[in-house]
């Protein structure tokens, strides 16, 4: 089997993709989880560091630029 049949049969069959779609769509599904909950995630951070900042404790300013400009 040569470089392109060996692809060819790993990745354009038919049979072996039917066989492993119920993994590839429970990882599809886990993957967009993943990201909702990150989204999720970032924005009520940066909610409440936005919330913080309004408080004008310098100090406390200081430390959430430097954690925002570092992440």
């Amino acid at each position: 089997m040569t470089g392109w049949e060996g692809f060819a049969f790993s990745f354009l069959n038919a049979r072996v993709a039917a066989e492993y779609w119920p993994k590839i769509r429970e990882g599809l599904f886990v993957t967009i989880g993943l990201a909702v909950l990150i989204v999720a995630a970032g924005l009520a951070l940066g909610l409440v560091l936005a919330v913080l900042r309004t408080l004008a404790i310098r100090p406390l300013n200081w430390a959430i630029i430097f954690w925002v400009d570092m992440f």
